[in-house]
């Protein structure tokens, strides 16, 4: 059976960044979440839940007003998920990838406390998906709750996109593996404070209050969302449309041409030699490609 060796995984790489780094470093569109997927209330706290406040004020960029003393509290800025409430947004016509550094910013309307010399958090848990089907969650410690979203205060008056100034907690695709999503799900934990033997024991807290999910490296969805995996044997190929796969050497000789139907399926790569490939993965009316470099060893 072929394996792909540690030198050939890094030519690969190399090879990919050349087709399609630069060009994608030029087309980042940093933007405010625009879709509300899904909400799901929990219980306590439900300031901003209503038709004239929702979905519009988690939307978009965060509070401009807010400071690291000063925290967002109007219905209009903010949504109250509730003890355990859930809300699931995403970027229409955007694709939100792994960029240089952090990806993504939350921000809630966490605030320090100059008389209490601490600042008031509320902690949620953040996963990503490609497909709104499957989500993959950001680790985090539930003693120290580094990992969550809720524990940085807002800036404000500073650039949003700019996480070494915005405030707002910051996730890393890298980090779980993901070379991008479309969707972003915020659930809230904040019950675990309410315990008193939490080594950040808060009595008073009432919930994640969520005012803007920025994404930091969007780029244009021109075509359908397409994910393609390699094994030694195969590639699992995921499609929201129907495609036309043509696998190229490298020298540009034409091994095959197949149409796949939507969803999940297997591409075998048995019958092909050793050797450098692509696969291009055109949608059905043929007006736009992906390419998928891929190494075959003996």
């Amino acid at each position: 059976m072929r394996k792909n060796t540690p030198f050939l995984i890094k030519f690969t790489l190399f090879f990919l960044s050349i087709l399609s780094a630069m060009p994608l470093q030029s087309q980042y569109v940093p933007a405010g979440a625009d879709e509300v997927v899904s909400f799901l209330p929990g219980n306590g706290q439900n300031s901003g839940q209503t038709s004239e406040y929702f979905p519009k004020n988690v939307l978009g960029l965060p509070d401009k007003s807010a400071q690291y003393e000063l925290p967002a509290t109007s219905p209009e800025e903010i949504c109250s998920l509730g003890f355990g409430g859930e809300i699931t947004l995403s970027f229409r016509g955007k694709i939100l990838v792994d960029g240089p550094g952090k990806d993504f910013t939350i921000f809630e309307n966490a605030f320090f406390s100059p008389d209490f010399k601490k600042i008031f958090l509320e902690p949620a848990v953040i996963s990503v998906s490609k497909d709104g089907i499957t989500f993959v969650p950001f680790p985090y410690d539930p003693q120290t709750l580094k990992g969550c979203a809720g524990l940085t205060p807002i800036i404000g008056d500073k650039d949003p996109f700019d996480p070494t100034v915005s405030g707002g907690d910051g996730f890393d695709l890298a980090d779980i593996g993901m070379d991008s999503v479309r969707y972003i799900r915020i659930k809230d934990i904040s019950t675990l404070l309410l315990n008193r033997k939490h080594p950040l024991y808060d009595p008073i807290i009432t919930g994640f209050d969520l005012d803007a999910v920025v994404g930091l490296h969007l780029i244009p969805m021109t075509v359908p969302p397409i994910a393609v995996t390699f094994s030694n044997s195969s590639a699992t190929i995921h499609s929201d449309t129907d495609l036309e796969i043509n696998c190229y050497s490298l020298s540009g000789l034409l091994y095959s041409k197949q149409m796949f139907s939507r969803n999940s399926t297997l591409y075998s790569l048995d019958d092909l030699p050793s050797g450098v490939f692509v696969l291009v993965l055109r949608a059905n009316d043929n007006s736009t490609s992906s390419h998928y470099p891929f190494v075959l060893c003996p």
